[in-house]
């Protein structure tokens, strides 16, 4: 957990440190991020990089967790009280929102590779295996509520399902950051309508 003295700086400090830190992860992947860089970009030093992170594994945690707390993902998977239509305007709403961030912020774009390349035995161990954990239970519970009101198929299990839509989205986060920057901004919109079409008519109920 980062340490009480990074919650003290100021926000635009800590948004300086979090963004440098997800650029670096963005383009070379945890393992091979630099620490050294990052601290570079951020315009810290090392010694105060220790003062806030205890180390790399801490730093990326500590990204997804104010991502998480930026777009509120797990608030936005609780979809209760919506009906299938409705269910699936929520999903199409959080991918459009993410896309369109990543204008601003190119690195959004490329953390999924980061995210899904973080070895198991760190995906299983401390913050991150609860990051990770919480992200997966939220998902589930997405996934049997839309089963409940009619936005997913009930032929096939919830748990199984949940592996097919990270499969999907891991190869999502593999191909977009290569190919989106070169598309037309309506070859983009083309594109994201039909993946999207494509996620529904395989999950929904035939």
């Amino acid at each position: 957990m980062p340490r009480p003295r990074f919650h003290k700086l100021p926000p635009e400090k800590r948004r300086a440190i979090l963004d440098a830190a997800g650029r670096e992860f963005a383009a070379h992947g945890f393992e091979q991020a630099s620490l050294n860089g990052i601290i570079a970009d951020a315009g810290v030093s090392k010694g105060a990089f220790y003062y806030y992170f205890d180390d790399k594994a801490d730093l990326f945690a500590t990204v997804l967790e104010e991502l998480d707390d930026e777009y509120n993902w797990r608030a936005a998977l609780d979809v209760s009280g919506l009906d299938a239509d409705g269910y699936w305007e929520r999903l199409a709403g959080m991918t459009g929102q993410a896309v369109a961030d990543a204008r601003e912020r190119p690195w959004l774009m490329d953390i999924g590779k980061a995210f899904y390349g973080i070895p198991a035995e760190l995906r299983a161990s401390g913050r991150l295996a609860q990051i990770f954990g919480a992200i997966e239970g939220a998902t589930l519970d997405f996934i049997r509520h839309g089963q409940e009101i009619g936005a997913i198929r009930r032929d096939l299990p919830a748990t199984l399902l949940l592996g097919v839509f990270f499969a999907l989205d891991q190869a999502f986060a593999q191909w977009m950051p290569e190919h989106f920057p070169t598309m037309s901004e309506e070859d983009r919109g083309a594109f994201l309508e039909a993946a999207f079409d494509m996620m529904r008519r395989m999950a929904e109920p035939s």
